[in-house]
Formats: C-alpha cells, sequence, structure tokens
C-alpha cells in the first residue's frame, strides 16, 4: 500500500512513519469499511469486531510509536475525519466509542507504558464500555420508566413475581458483563502475541497476488449491484417499539413524552449537526489523510478479502484471530 504523507505528519511521527500512517488507515477502515464483513463472521455485536480491532490497533501504535500521545492525538483526528466523511450518518454511540478508545489509549501507553497488563486494563476497559454504552443510553433517554414498563408486562403476562424478574434481570447482565470482559481478555493476549510476532508472519507470494486478483474481480462484481440501507427504518421500529411498550403497560405522561422527545431531538438531530459543523474543521486539519485514507480503502478492503481466504482453513475464534492477523500484515507489513 502506497502512503502519502505530510511533512507535519513525518514531524510528529518520526520512527516507523509509514507503519503508524498504515495502522491509522486500517483503524479507519475498520470504522467505516468492517460493517460490510460483519455477516461473513455471522456476529451482529459491533462492539465485539470493530471494537476489538480498535485495541489491537492501538496497542501496535503504542508499539511503533513509542507510546507517542501525540501520535494517538492525531490517529484519533484522522479517523474520526474519515469517518465524518464516508460514514456521516453513523450514530452518535460510534463516535463515542471512538473518542473513548484513542483517548484510553492515549492516557494509558503514554502515562504507564506499553506491557501486558496496561493491554489487558485498556482491552477489559473499551469492551465494558462498549456493553454498557447502549443499555446506558437507553437508561439516559428512557429512565427506569421502561424498565418498570417491562417489568409490568411480565408480570401481568407470565404471572412472574417482580423479585424474581429482578433477580433473573442482575444475573442476566452479569453474564452480559462477563461475556465482553471474558472478550477483553481473549483480546488483549491476541494483541500482546501480534505485537511480538507480527512482522515474521510468512505468506507464500504467489498464493497472495492469485487471492488478490480474485478478491478485485469479486469487488468490482459486487459494486455492481443496488444496495438498500434498513439503519432508519431499524431505529425508526426501535423508538417506536420502546415507546410502545410503557404505553401499554402503564399509560402514557405528557411529562413522559415531552421528555423523550426533547432527548431523542437532542441525539439524532442535534448532537448530528454539531458533529457536522466541526467536520470541515476536523477534514481541514487532516485534508492529506483523509484523502490518502479514502484512495487506500479500495486496497485495504481487498486485502481483508484475501485475509478472509487465507483464514478459511481455520474454524471458530482461531479463525477471527487469523482474519484479523492477515488483514493488519497485508495491509502494514506485506510488501
Amino acid at each position: 500500500m502506497e502512503i502519502a504523507y505530510s511533512y507535519k505528519e513525518i514531524i510528529v511521527l518520526k520512527d516507523n512513519g509509514a507503519i503508524i500512517l498504515k495502522l491509522i488507515y486500517l483503524w479507519a477502515f475498520a470504522e467505516v469499511g468492517f460493517g460490510g464483513f460483519m455477516h461473513l463472521l455471522h456476529i451482529p455485536l459491533t462492539g465485539y469486531i470493530v471494537g476489538g480491532f480498535s485495541v489491537i490497533i492501538n496497542v501496535l501504535l503504542a508499539k511503533y510509536s513509542n507510546n507517542n500521545a501525540a501520535v494517538f492525538f492525531k490517529a484519533l483526528g484522522i479517523v474520526l475525519a474519515v469517518k465524518f466523511l464516508l460514514s456521516p450518518y453513523t450514530p452518535v454511540g460510534a463516535y463515542i466509542a471512538v473518542c473513548f478508545q484513542g483517548l484510553l489509549a492515549a492516557f494509558l501507553f503514554s502515562v504507564f507504558g506499553l506491557n501486558k497488563f496496561m493491554v489487558l486494563l485498556f482491552s477489559i476497559t473499551v469492551m465494558i464500555e462498549s456493553a454498557i454504552q447502549k443499555p446506558l443510553f437507553a437508561m439516559i433517554i428512557f429512565g427506569e420508566y421502561l424498565w418498570n414498563s417491562i417489568i409490568k408486562l411480565l408480570v401481568d403476562t407470565f404471572s412472574i413475581s417482580k423479585e424474581r424478574i429482578n433477580y433473573t434481570g442482575v444475573i442476566v447482565f452479569i453474564i452480559y458483563m462477563m461475556l465482553y470482559i471474558i472478550w477483553g481478555i481473549i483480546l488483549a493476549k491476541w494483541a500482546n502475541s501480534l505485537r511480538e510476532h507480527i512482522e515474521n508472519l510468512s505468506v507464500d507470494r504467489n498464493k497472495i497476488e492469485n487471492l488478490k486478483r480474485q478478491a478485485i474481480a469479486g469487488q468490482k462484481q459486487n459494486n455492481i449491484r443496488a444496495r438498500f440501507s434498513f439503519t432508519k427504518l431499524a431505529w425508526v421500529l426501535i423508538i417506536v417499539f420502546l415507546l410502545l411498550i410503557p404505553g401499554v403497560a402503564v399509560g402514557f405522561t405528557l411529562f413522559y413524552f415531552i421528555r423523550i422527545l426533547g432527548l431523542l431531538i437532542f441525539l439524532l438531530v442535534i448532537v448530528p449537526a454539531l458533529i457536522k459543523k466541526h467536520q470541515s474543521f476536523l477534514f481541514d486539519k487532516n485534508k492529506e489523510a483523509v484523502i490518502a485514507v479514502s484512495n487506500a480503502l479500495p486496497l485495504i478492503k481487498s486485502n481483508a478479502m484475501v485475509a478472509w481466504r487465507l483464514s478459511e482453513q481455520f474454524n471458530g475464534l482461531k479463525k477471527l484471530k487469523y482474519f484479523v492477523t492477515y488483514t493488519i500484515w497485508l495491509n502494514v507489513f506485506y510488501e
């Protein structure tokens, strides 16, 4: 992958500048492009894949930048600018997650250094944020009213005691959180392994070039097909469903309706407008990098498709591990 970078970026990045920029561009690709690969992985939880990929990329950024905080801030600015440009309708929570990941990496690795414990702490914290973000947003918007209404519906429908529902809810939430924490531990192990061995990976060049040609041919065919996004429809249906639950269970109140409407307008209208307003600032500040990322995306996507083919010999988590490993190696270290 040919990377163009400005004089200012070379000053900031110093050693390993090309590798660092490729990692930043790969992080940007994960944020704007990995959604297309989710159906291949059959895992619907975005935080598991995109958030997990961010963990590994930030660990590698720490390694090759020698824990330079300026690099993390530069990376965050580029990734956000690309995300604003290529995914303008991304939910607010996704921008919060990216900011959280970049700022946390800058703090932990620049202050405490890169070691196995810091990688573990970073990975688990990122996964916890990913786990609690959506439930927290739901609580902020709909409050306890929603949960109380769900309990009432379950009590009236299945004749289950309120205490048992609360107990079951707590158990389910603990299990839910533990799944993310365990995934964070697995990611930390992968990240530590990758930062030690990623450069020494070796794959037959002829096989890679053949797979690249197949991937490019398949990509051209896919670009011809028309696609329809159901994102907006899904959001509408979810909001309507969440609004109807309290209405069916305990009836609407004017305060409840005004509160929900105000919060939805703030999160879905005002915040995106503010993001769009600052989009030009981020774009102008990282103009060369954003253009370079946009130009590099087709090649990164092609390499990711090759990585998927190379990992097909494995199953389960091992397949996912090698897919991520090959994706990083092909886009950053393979020449």
